[in-house]
């Protein structure tokens, strides 16, 4: 069985590097579709091989309890998009959301506020409620 804290920090080294200044999250809902400025995206936990994360948004939201099902890149995207597949924990385990579009080239005024939401976090202090 793998170290479960390797993996986590492994994890944690992967988000941080796609992702270094937050992230633009597109959710693909049909018909509506659902964007929010991602100051963080963490590996919180482990499930299994999966991560699960918490997207905590520069909006007071926190995200949490995702876990991490695939992960690709958009063909022929400019800038680069990422496509992930999630799953919420319920009742009766682990159900599908509605994939999520990530771009880590967010606009130049977010960079500031997302810096301050990492650093509120990461001294243990709350941003918002669970979602």
């Amino acid at each position: 069985m793998p170290d479960s804290s390797a993996s986590l920090g492994r994890w944690q080294r992967r988000l941080d590097s796609l992702f270094p200044q937050g992230a633009v999250a597109e959710w693909q809902h049909p018909g509506n579709p659902v964007r929010y400025r991602l100051a963080w995206i963490r590996a919180e936990d482990m499930e299994g091989l999966d991560p699960v994360l918490a997207l905590y948004c520069i909006e007071p939201r926190v995200l949490d309890g995702l876990r991490l099902i695939s992960m690709e890149t958009v063909p022929d995207s400019s800038p680069l998009l990422y496509r992930i597949k999630t799953a919420a924990r319920s009742d009766s385990g682990w159900e599908p959301e509605d994939p999520i579009q990530l771009c880590a080239a967010v606009p130049p005024g977010m960079i500031p506020q997302a810096e301050i939401v990492r650093s509120l976090v990461k001294q243990g202090l709350g941003i918002g409620g669970a979602r």
